[in-house]
């Protein structure tokens, strides 16, 4: 999808969304955010269960280490066509300094494999008193096993662990499957963040018009 200059990113309860709607703006693509918050005393099953039933089905599931950030590059690569394309969600390569940075423990990776090899990982950040998720993608051979779940499920385990109590996530509202996965893991939903294009730009892709034909990553 373009991102023409004249495009708005705006969410949903801004003021200003309200008035461009009513100038004949339209929404060209919708994105959404979402929250996790839980409490010392907060029921730890349903990731339990998520990650157990990875490994029952004969997946490694635990954290990525430092120097094994090549083959996680690795597979972003294989999977970077997938990801939704819209003005507020498209696909960035990871940082060149990845390694460093989980080292450092800036950044964290939690990865699932099958036979020695990465097949699914979720990366996260430190952001403003919680962790917040760059992205989470599953090799397309590897889909619809739980796998996205299992290895968000590691990262929150171990994070909560740890005394985190809050996680941040995202993407482009056209990825269903993201959005079922995170709300299965309790996320709930912020209002949403419509890209607006003025009437002159109304023609192109459909709401929510994304590259990608299957659930290939998730937020």
């Amino acid at each position: 999808m373009s991102n023409p200059s004249s495009a708005r990113i705006l969410r949903q309860d801004d003021p200003e969304h309200a008035e461009l709607l009513a100038q004949g703006w339209t929404v060209a693509a919708t994105s959404w955010g979402a929250r996790l918050d839980l409490t010392a005393g907060s029921d730890l099953s349903v990731y339990d269960r998520a990650v157990s039933a990875a490994r029952r089905a004969g997946y490694e599931v635990r954290e990525v280490r430092a120097r094994e950030t090549s083959a996680l590059v690795d597979l972003d690569a294989l999977v970077a066509p997938d990801f939704p394309d819209t003005p507020a969600s498209h696909h960035e390569p990871l940082p060149l300094n990845l390694a460093g940075r989980i080292a450092r423990g800036q950044w964290r990776a939690f990865g699932a494999w099958w036979q020695g090899r990465i097949v699914a990982f979720t990366i996260l950040y430190r952001f403003e008193g919680r962790w917040e998720v760059d992205r989470t993608a599953v090799e397309a051979s590897h889909r619809r096993r739980g796998l996205a779940s299992a290895v968000k499920s590691a990262s929150i385990l171990t994070t909560y662990a740890e005394g985190a109590r809050r996680w941040g996530t995202g993407g482009a509202m056209a990825n269903a499957g993201s959005l079922a996965v995170n709300r299965g893991l309790g996320f709930l939903l912020e209002p949403s963040w419509h890209t607006l294009l003025p009437p002159a730009e109304t023609r192109g892709p459909p709401p929510g018009h994304h590259a990608s034909t299957g659930p290939a990553t998730q937020a």
